[in-house]
C-alpha cells in the first residue's frame, strides 16, 4: 500500500512552504517544469509516523487545481487514510497486546462480537449495554420479517450487506488480522428464523400507532422476553420505572464503551471575555451554573439544590448562544447543541427516542451542557383537546426527560427562546427549566465592548475612533455590531480594489498595507443595518 500526492507549481504564498514539508519525507521529487508535479510516495511505515505531515501538506495544497491524493494509484480523500491510520493503529495493537485475541474484542463479554472490536453498527448477540448505543446501532434479531404470526425469519443478506458496508467505510480491510469471509460465517451461524409461540426467551414486538384518538397495536419485530435477565429488549419506554431501571446500570463501562465506539467530548472555544455586552449578567451566570458544577461539595454543605434548567431569553442576535458555549467551556463541559426540528421524525416514536439518544449522550459524556436553541419551536404551550398532538407527545418527552436530570451527575440543560410567552407552562415549573434568565441589548458600553472584540484583529486606520463611533450602535444586538465590523471591512475591499480584477490577479503580502479601514467603512455598515432594521420593525 502506498498513498502518493501530487501537486503543481503554484504563485500561492504558501507554495514554499509546502515544498518545505514535501522535503520532510523519504521519497519525494520537485520540479520546476510546469508541465509536471511535485510528488510524494508514502509507504504504511512511513504514513503512521508522518500522517500529521501529510495532512498538513494537503490542508495547504488541497485547493490548488493540480493537486490529487492516491492510494494505490486509486483517487482517495484525507479523511479515508484517516480510517486507515485509526485501523493500522489497532491492528498493531493486537499483535503487542499480551493475549492477542482479547485485544479484538471490546471491553464487555467477547461472546457478543463478530471477532473485531471496530465493527459494531450491529451486535452479535443479546448485548446488556445496547440500550445506550446511538441510532445507527442495532441487534442482529431486529433485522427480518414476519413469515407467519409468529415466526420471524433473519435477514442474513442484509445483516451481511451492512457490515461490508462498515468495513468499507471505516477501512478495516487493512487490519492485518481482519478476515471479512470469516465475519460472515458467523453471521451463517444465526438461526434462520425464530419462533415466538411458546418462547421462553423470545417474544413479538409491538410499537403503538395513532389514528386520531385510536391507539393501535402493530408488530413490529421481535426483542429478548424479559428484562430481568442477561438480556434488554431493544425496545425502548418512556416510563419513570423504565428510566429508573435504565439508570441503575453501569454508568462507567458505558461511558468507556460509548466514548470509543461513537464520539469525542465537544467543549466550545468560546470565552466569557469574548463576549460583549453581557458583564451585568454575567455573576448571575457563574453562581446558577458554573459554581454547583465546580464546587458541588460546598453547594451540598448550603443545601442548595442546583437549577437543573435554565432558560435564557431575549431578542434575537444577543448572545444567547455564545453565552451558553462560554458556560461550556469555563465549566469544561462536552457541549450539545440542538436545533428542535432536526430531532423530530415523520416516523411514530422516531422523535422521542432522538430526544432520549441526546439525554444519554449527555449522561455518558458528562459532565455536560445539552443547549435547545428556540426551545418554542418544538415546546409551545398544549391543550387539553390536543393530548395526542404529535408536538404535545414531544413536551411529554422533554418533560419526562427534564424530571430525570436529577439522577444525571453533572449534567445541565440550557435553553433559548425569543418568545418565552409561548413555552408550555409545566417546562417552566420548579426542577425543569425553572430559572428564567433575560438576555437584553447591549449598553452603550455593551455596544464598545462588542464592537472592540470584532475589531481587534482588523486592519483599523490609526485616526478612527471606536470609542465615539460606538455610541451610534446601541439599540442593535450583538450580532448586529458584528456584522457592522465585518460589512466594515468588506466594504474596505471594494474601495480598495475591484473584486474580480483581486480575484485574477497575484497579491503579495506587500499590497496587505493598502488595505486599512476607515471611518467610512463602518459608517456605510451602519447605514445598512440601520436600514435592514427599519424594514424589518
Amino acid at each position: 500500500m502506498a498513498i502518493k500526492l501530487e501537486f503543481g507549481k503554484s504563485t500561492s504564498p504558501n507554495y514554499n512552504r509546502a515544498l518545505n514539508l514535501l522535503k520532510k519525507f523519504d521519497n519525494y521529487n520537485i520540479t520546476d517544469d510546469k508541465s509536471s508535479f511535485n510528488q510524494v510516495e508514502i509507504g504504511i511505515e512511513e504514513l503512521q509516523d508522518k500522517f500529521s505531515k501529510l495532512e498538513k501538506l494537503y490542508e495547504i495544497t488541497k485547493y490548488w487545481k493540480a493537486t490529487s491524493l492516491y492510494l494505490d494509484d486509486e483517487p482517495i480523500d484525507i479523511y479515508m487514510i484517516k480510517s486507515i491510520i485509526k485501523i493500522l493503529a489497532c491492528s498493531d495493537g493486537y499483535y503487542k497486546a499480551v493475549v492477542n485475541e482479547k485485544y479484538c474484542y471490546s471491553s464487555y463479554n467477547s461472546e457478543n462480537e463478530w471477532g473485531c472490536r471496530c465493527l459494531s453498527s450491529i451486535y452479535n448477540g443479546y448485548h446488556k449495554y445496547g440500550l445506550y448505543s446511538t441510532n445507527d446501532f442495532r441487534f442482529w434479531f431486529q433485522f427480518g420479517k414476519f413469515i407467519s404470526e409468529t415466526e420471524w425469519s433473519i435477514d442474513k443478506g442484509r445483516i451481511k450487506e451492512i457490515l461490508e458496508k462498515e468495513t468499507f467505510i471505516k477501512k478495516i480491510n487493512y487490519c492485518k488480522k481482519f478476515n471479512l469471509d470469516e465475519i460472515f460465517k458467523e453471521v451463517d451461524k444465526l438461526p434462520d428464523s425464530i419462533q415466538t409461540k411458546d418462547s421462553e426467551e423470545w417474544e413479538i414486538q409491538y410499537e403503538d400507532i395513532y389514528e386520531g384518538s385510536t391507539l393501535e397495536k402493530v408488530k413490529k419485530g421481535i426483542q429478548p422476553k424479559s428484562k430481568n435477565s442477561s438480556i434488554i429488549s431493544a425496545k425502548r419506554s418512556d416510563s419513570s420505572e423504565d428510566l429508573e431501571y435504565e439508570l441503575s446500570l453501569d454508568v462507567e463501562k458505558l461511558k468507556t464503551e460509548y466514548i470509543k465506539n461513537n464520539a469525542n467530548r465537544y467543549i466550545p472555544d468560546i470565552k466569557f471575555d469574548e463576549i460583549g455586552g453581557i458583564d451585568d449578567i454575567i455573576d448571575t451566570i457563574r453562581e446558577i451554573i458554573e459554581l454547583p458544577l465546580k464546587k458541588p461539595d460546598l453547594i451540598k454543605y448550603m443545601g442548595i439544590k442546583p437549577h437543573k434548567g435554565i432558560l435564557l431569553y431575549g431578542p434575537p442576535g444577543c448572545g444567547k448562544t455564545l453565552i451558553a458555549k462560554a458556560i461550556a467551556n469555563e465549566v469544561n463541559a462536552h457541549f450539545i447543541s440542538v436545533n428542535g426540528p432536526e430531532l423530530l421524525s415523520k416516523y411514530h416514536g422516531q422523535s422521542e427516542e432522538n430526544f432520549r439518544d441526546i439525554f444519554q449522550e449527555g449522561r455518558l459524556l458528562a459532565p455536560s451542557i445539552i443547549f435547545f436553541d428556540e426551545l418554542d419551536s418544538i415546546a409551545q404551550k398544549r391543550s387539553g383537546e390536543e393530548h395526542l398532538r404529535f408536538d404535545s407527545r414531544i413536551v411529554n418527552q422533554l418533560l419526562t426527560l427534564m424530571d430525570g436530570v436529577e439522577d444525571y451527575e453533572n449534567l445541565r440543560v440550557i435553553a433559548s427562546t425569543n418568545m418565552p410567552d409561548l413555552i408550555d407552562d409545566a417546562l417552566l415549573r420548579p426542577g425543569r427549566f425553572d430559572y428564567m434568565l433575560e438576555i437584553k441589548k447591549p449598553t452603550k458600553q455593551g455596544c464598545y465592548k462588542i464592537f472592540s472584540i470584532h475589531t481587534k484583529n482588523m486592519p483599523v486606520s490609526t485616526k478612527f475612533d471606536i470609542k465615539t463611533f460606538s455610541e451610534n450602535l446601541e439599540g442593535l444586538s450583538g450580532a448586529q455590531i458584528a456584522y457592522v465590523a465585518y460589512e466594515g471591512a468588506y466594504n474596505c475591499l471594494r474601495r480598495v480594489a475591484d473584486t474580480k480584477a483581486l480575484l485574477n490577479s497575484t497579491i503579495n503580502e506587500d499590497d496587505f498595507k493598502n488595505y486599512i479601514i476607515i471611518e467610512d467603512d463602518f459608517i456605510e455598515a451602519l447605514k445598512s443595518v440601520k436600514l435592514k432594521k427599519k424594514k424589518h420593525d
